[in-house]
């Protein structure tokens, strides 16, 4: 006995056997899932059989999988018998779940809506139909609804918020019913058209609603709303196209007529005639869309200012123009000047003219692509093209990618355009070396030959040492070629042989040029201390790229921060952490402190050399040191802003602050509030820099001896007086003074 729907299976001999007695049949098949009973269907003809014609077989089926009826003939779906057997096996199967708290989901029951649909129960069983309409097939669902059910507002509702266009299916009531309608259409609106006539006449939320999505909806209106001025204004507002269904009085109304073309310009189709000639509407109208313009009048067609607005819009206006505008030279050359006319939108008449299109080639306002297959191969005309733009050459028919003249113009132009030159001229020995002196890259596209040209190549990476990778394996061993290219690029080392990188001569001049080529020499002379110690002497940037080794040799460190400090950061952290090699760094470069170890940045004779050197190398001392006078005072004397990095006491001190103000008044923005309110200091700041007032205090911005004193030196500091202070004619003129001898000394700096 078949116990378990494992012991099933669909190829087996076990249905033929049991086809004489479908009852139990039918209850071994209702064990199946759906899926499984579809399965055996497709694959099982016997148990197709059943499916399609025994309503004793599909009694049973149903009562475990009741979906499986959808498989059936529609003879036995409309069986009221099986039909009362899926509704009960249905609800058992949604308690089931409501049981477990698991709710109703939607794929109970429309994992395939538009079948199950096909069984009539369903259609009229509201909660199935609800979610059917918001499902997969959406409000398309509703027309399968029953008849009740396609007049339930609920349902209609919630079938045209998910797809206005179910409203077709929907009852003449819902159909007239506003808030469906205005639901329908705010979804989709097209679906305005299955409201009812009264609906599309007479209601002007609707009408307006509509005419958002559909123009043509305003044509459905009543005429008593067509002729009412104000919805006509709000139609257009939302659709400029809605003025084809206004009255013909508001067709002539200028205030309606220009709503409508600044929303859109082609609405000036439906204008009356002497709108159609009226200035401002017509502006509106091709500012909006050019190609208005064919429905301006006769007149402003001929107008220049009007064209060149239209074509300004869309170069295609130009064809709405008059005759005589389309054939004026002068004024078709100005449209593509600034507006970059393509040449199908030149009027025809200058499309054959052979010496206008010449011109606007002159004026490289065509691409040669643009141009008739006749003056595309015309020499002239290519001539000039290659003259405005090189590589245009790819533009150029093949016959003239293999004329020399043309390539030889092309590439003394912009070596890059040998690219498009024929295969031959690739190998032409004059005109690659031609492309190579105007740009070192366009070697790669030279022949193979020619990259193993001495000659072409020494050319090439002398104007660009990158070049050398296009050259041949020979020539980037060349020592020559090698230097050559090194003294324009130093980083072209890269692509020298691996003899050549472990040239001591060759990396030598190379890291002289540019210190971070050592990168590129071999290992062996990265780890070669005499080679090192002799490029970084010349270029402390090379420490860097030197071994692990040597930036741990205090030799080789100190000849490298000794030529630029910030090597310091290359070195390793023992000689970071020594006193002789820091001092020599910072003594170079005091920001090199940055790079010193934490004992050192709190060691005061090395803190005293950096802000000695650079006073904002303040920011790298240690706290303590940032509050030691000595060393403050050392630091902002060499840069008053280092006041910035002092501790909070000291930019609270008198004497450390007028240090700082003396030798840059906008120090004085880090000072405490207490001396910037301090009228010395204050003193002694704007006459360094006037604008340094912006940060004393409101009481002396108010003092008219300090505001005097900070807009004699920069009249621009009147702006962070007092109100008072900034009327005053004294401070007034003060100020004027200033600015005049500012802008006098500059005029005379320019000159």
């Amino acid at each position: 006995m078949i116990t378990n729907t494992t012991d099933i299976n669909p190829n087996s001999d076990v249905f033929p056997l049991l086809s004489t007695s479908p009852e139990i049949l039918g209850k071994i098949s209702s064990w199946l899932s759906t899926e499984e009973v579809c399965a055996l269907n497709r694959t099982n003809k016997a148990l197709h059989n059943l499916i399609t014609s025994s309503d004793r077989f599909m009694k049973e089926v149903v009562k475990g999988s009741w979906k499986a009826l959808i498989l059936s003939s529609s003879e036995l779906r409309r069986n009221p018998a099986l039909q009362r057997q899926v509704f009960k096996s249905y609800n058992a199967a949604k308690r089931n779940l409501k049981a477990n708290s698991i709710g109703v989901p939607t794929d109970i029951y429309l994992d395939s809506s538009a079948n199950l649909f096909r069984i009539p129960f369903f259609r009229k069983d509201k909660e199935v139909v609800l979610a059917a309409v918001v499902g997969k097939f959406g409000g398309y669902l509703l027309q399968e609804a029953s008849e009740k059910l396609r007049s339930d507002k609920e349902v209609v509702l919630a079938a045209v918020k998910h797809d206005g266009r179910a409203l077709a299916h929907a009852s003449k009531e819902l159909q007239s019913d506003k808030e469906v309608v205005l639901a329908a259409i705010t979804q989709d609106g097209s679906a305005f058209w299955e409201a009812s006539k009264e609906l599309q006449e007479d209601d002007e939320e609707l009408i307006l609603a509509a005419v958002t999505y559909d123009a043509l909806a305003f044509n459905n209106a009543s005429e008593k709303l067509r002729g009412d001025k104000e919805v006509v204004l709000a139609a257009v507002r939302r659709n400029g196209s809605a003025l084809q269904g206004a009255s013909e009085e508001l067709q002539d109304d200028k205030e309606v007529v220009l709503a409508a073309v600044t929303q859109n310009g082609r609405a000036l189709a439906h204008a009356s005639k002497e709108l159609q000639d009226d200035k401002e509407v017509v502006l509106a109208a091709v500012t909006q869309n050019g190609r208005a313009l064919a429905h301006a009048s006769k007149e402003l067609q001929g107008n220049k200012a009007f064209v060149l607005a239209a074509v300004t819009q869309d170069g295609s206006a130009l064809q709405f123009a008059s005759k005589a505008l389309q054939g004026d030279k002068e004024f078709v050359a100005e449209m593509v000047k600034w507006n970059g006319l393509r040449f199908t939108e030149f009027p025809e008449e200058l499309r054959d003219d052979k010496e206008f299109v010449a011109e606007m080639v002159k004026r490289n306002a065509l691409r040669f692509t643009e141009l008739p297959e006749e003056l595309r191969g015309d020499k002239e005309f290519a001539a000039e093209m290659i003259k405005r733009n090189a590589l245009g050459l790819t533009e150029l028919p093949e016959e003239l990618q293999g004329d020399k003249a043309f390539v030889l113009a092309a590439v003394t132009q912009d070596g890059r355009a040998l690219r498009y030159a024929s295969k031959k001229l690739r190998g032409d020995k004059e005109d690659v070396l031609a492309a190579v002196t105007q740009d070192g890259r366009a070697l790669r596209y030279a022949s193979k030959k020619l990259r193993g040209d001495k000659e072409v190549v020494l050319a090439a990476v002398t104007q660009d040492g990158g070049a050398l990778q296009y050259a041949s394996k020979k020539l980037r061993g060349d020592k020559e070629v090698v230097l050559a290219a090194m003294t324009q690029d130093g980083s072209a080392l890269l692509f020298a042989s691996e003899a050549l990188r472990e040239d001591e001569e060759v990396v030598l001049a190379t890291v002289t040029q540019d210190g971070s080529a050592l990168l590129f020499a071999s290992k062996a002379l990265r780890g070669d201390k005499k080679v090192v110690a002799e490029i970084v002497k010349r270029n402390g940037r090379a420490l860097e790229d030197a071994s692990k080794a040597l930036r741990a040799d205090k030799e080789v460190a100190l000849a490298a921060v000794t030529q630029w400090g910030k090597a310091l950061a290359h070195a390793s952290k023992e000689l970071q952490d020594d006193k002789g090699v820091v001092l020599a760094a910072v003594m170079q470069d005091g920001k090199a402190l940055a790079h010193a170890s934490k004992e050192l940045q709190d060691d005061k004779e090395v803190v005293l050399a950096a802000v000695m050197q650079d006073g904002k190398a303040l920011a790298h001392a240690s706290k303590e040191l940032q509050g030691d006078k000595g060393v403050v005072l050392a630091a902002v004397m060499q840069d008053g802003k280092a006041l910035a990095h002092a501790s909070k006491e000291l930019q609270g001190d008198k004497e450390v602050v007028l240090a700082a103000v003396t030798q840059g008044g906008r120090a004085f923005a880090f000072a405490s509030k207490e001396l910037q309110d301090d009228k010395g200091v204050v003193l002694a700041a704007v006459m360094q820099d006037g604008l340094a007032l912006a940060h004393a205090s409101a009481k002396l911005q108010g003092d008219k001896e300090v505001v005097l004193a900070a807009v004699t030196q920069d009249g621009k500091a009147l702006g962070f007086a007092s109100e008072d202070l900034q009327a005053d004619p004294d401070v007034l003129e003060a100020a004027k003074i200033s600015v005049s001898a500012a802008n006098q000394t500059c005029c005379n700096n320019s000159l």
